[in-house]
């Protein structure tokens, strides 16, 4: 072979390498661009207690909260009439349902009542359990021409940890009006819906206390 066929080899072989390269350079841009989601949360955030602590802080047994199963995840929930639909490219930063019971903790920690929110695995004796169950968390589109709603539903009930009968319930139904039809707007209706509800629970609960004889 002469060494102007070995030349001409070794140059064939170097532009077919180049061809290669270049073709997965370009299979690389053509792959398609996922669009990235947009993480949100709800719920108080921790803060120290105004004021003085009160005295003879009164341990509540928090019962595993029962949620609506299409709005528990992680998903923004949206009803328009009887039709249920999820928020494109948006969630929650972890469920809702985990995020709510840690919002409903926090927000016991910080009123100024006696009651405060322990779990199972605290290795605290409580004399109440409180039970909640979640029926409504969404965003709501009813008429046009009309602002999105926000609406926060939720059963609640005190249960006497010895003989299980039911001391006290209620029903805590908030609503929102969101700003703008903006997934930020909506989140923020979201979160302000929850925070009305779990003050409401807060203050039932220790108003409920105040009415029982001490043990």
């Amino acid at each position: 072979m002469t060494p102007q066929v070995q030349t001409a080899k070794r140059l064939m072989v170097a532009g077919l390498g180049l061809v290669v390269m270049l073709g997965l350079a370009g299979c690389i841009t053509l792959f398609p661009k996922t669009k990235s989601v947009q993480l949100y949360r709800f719920g108080v955030q921790t803060m120290a207690p105004v004021g003085d602590p009160p005295q003879a802080l009164v341990a509540i047994l928090k019962g595993p909260t029962l949620f609506n199963r299409a709005a528990s995840g992680d998903r923004i929930l949206t009803m328009t009439g009887q039709q249920s639909a999820y928020i494109a490219d948006a969630r929650w930063f972890d469920s809702a349902s985990l995020l709510f019971d840690a919002s409903l903790i926090n927000s016991f920690a910080q009123s100024k009542g006696r009651a405060r929110l322990i779990r199972s695995g605290d290795g605290a004796s409580a004399s109440l359990n409180l039970r909640l169950d979640v029926r409504a968390f969404e965003v709501r589109y009813n008429a046009r021409g009309r602002k999105p709603l926000a609406a926060v539903n939720v059963q609640g009930l005190l249960v006497d940890a010895d003989s299980r009968t039911i001391i006290a319930q209620n029903l805590f139904d908030c609503e929102h009006p969101a700003d703008a039809n903006r997934v930020r707007d909506l989140v923020e209706a979201l979160d302000a819906a929850v925070s009305d509800c779990q003050a409401k629970i807060v203050t039932w609960t220790n108003a409920t206390l105040e009415t029982m004889p001490k043990r």
